[in-house]
C-alpha cells in the first residue's frame, strides 16, 4: 500500500522526544547546542526510508605543518556523505559535508591534550554528516536554531 503523501515527510520531520536532545556546552551559546546522536538520526532514516542508501562520496583532506616539530600530515578535515532514497513516492538525495573541529596537535607541548587520529576523526566527520542529511530531510530541523 502506498502511503498518502506527505506521511514519510511529516514522520521524518517530528520532533524529538526529550529524552533524545542532548546539550553540547560551548562558549558561544550560555544554555550550550541542542543535539541527538547520529545513531538515532540513522535509526529513523532506516524506519522510515524503506530504499535509503547512505555512502561516502569523498575524504577531504588537508595538509598541515606542526609549527612545534615541524613534521607535515595529511589531516582530515572533512567527509563528503550522500543520503538517497525514496520519500512520499520522490526519489530524494541530499549530499552534505560533515567536519571535525576537534585539534589535530598540540598547541601547547607542556599540556597533555589529546590528538585525534585521522580514524578517530573521520568518526567525527561522518557523525556531523550523518546529521547534517537528516536536516535536509527534515529530521532535527527543530533542533537548529
Amino acid at each position: 500500500m502506498v502511503k498518502p503523501i506527505r506521511e514519510m515527510q511529516v514522520a521524518l520531520s517530528k520532533k524529538w522526544n526529550d529524552k533524545f536532545v542532548k546539550k553540547l556546552p560551548v562558549s558561544y551559546k550560555k544554555e550550550g547546542i541542542a543535539y541527538v546522536e547520529h545513531t538515532q538520526v540513522t535509526q529513523r532514516l532506516i524506519a522510515i526510508i524503506p530504499d535509503v542508501n547512505m555512502e561516502i562520496k569523498e575524504m577531504l583532506y588537508d595538509n598541515f605543518t606542526n609549527p612545534n616539530t615541524g613534521e607535515e600530515k595529511s589531516i582530515l578535515t572533512g567527509i563528503v556523505y550522500k543520503i538517497s532514497g525514496t520519500i512520499d513516492n520522490e526519489f530524494r538525495i541530499v549530499e552534505e559535508i560533515g567536519m571535525c573541529d576537534k585539534p589535530f596537535y598540540n598547541p601547547n607541548p607542556e599540556k597533555n591534550i589529546k590528538i585525534l587520529t585521522n580514524g578517530e576523526r573521520g568518526k567525527e566527520c561522518l557523525s556531523d554528516a550523518i546529521k547534517r542529511c537528516g536536516m535536509r530531510l527534515g529530521i532535527g530541523i527543530e533542533l537548529y536554531e
